[in-house]
């Protein structure tokens, strides 16, 4: 799964800093992180992390490769703001194929509300991700 995210945190890192803009940083470059200790972290920030995993098959039982539910969410002080880094990250992750045969497909996305303790809004997103093995 290293693998995996890794990839996914270099196309985001590469995309989503300056994405639309090279003039405005809509998402910091440490902003971008997997799931741990981010409570005190500047905002928006995006935390990324599987969620499920499983193989594929072909011919009912030889595995030929991996598939993960990836989810990717915002954070940021604003519904907008939150909506305007998923809509960001959408393009950037949406539809890849890499040169290490990763593919990551968008699913599905969806407003998470507010948390009243703090006032931070989130936005998760769900990315179908395969990797095939190599048969």
């Amino acid at each position: 799964m290293s693998t995996v995210s890794t990839e996914i945190y270099d196309l985001l890192a590469a995309g989503l800093p300056h994405h639309g803009s090279p003039e405005v940083e809509i998402v910091p470059l440490a902003g971008i992180k997997p799931p741990g200790d981010y409570q005190k972290m500047t905002l928006p920030y995006v935390i990324h992390f599987p969620v499920s995993e499983a193989a594929t098959h072909a011919h009912g039982a030889l595995v030929t490769g991996r598939e993960w539910l990836y989810q990717v969410s915002t954070f940021a002080s604003s519904m907008e703001s939150c909506q305007t880094v998923a809509n960001a990250i959408r393009s950037i992750l949406g539809h890849v194929k890499t040169s290490s045969g990763v593919t990551i497909m968008y699913q599905d996305g969806r407003y998470l509300g507010r948390e009243d303790t703090t006032g931070v809004h989130q936005w998760a997103q769900d990315f179908r991700v395969t990797e095939a093995l190599g048969v």
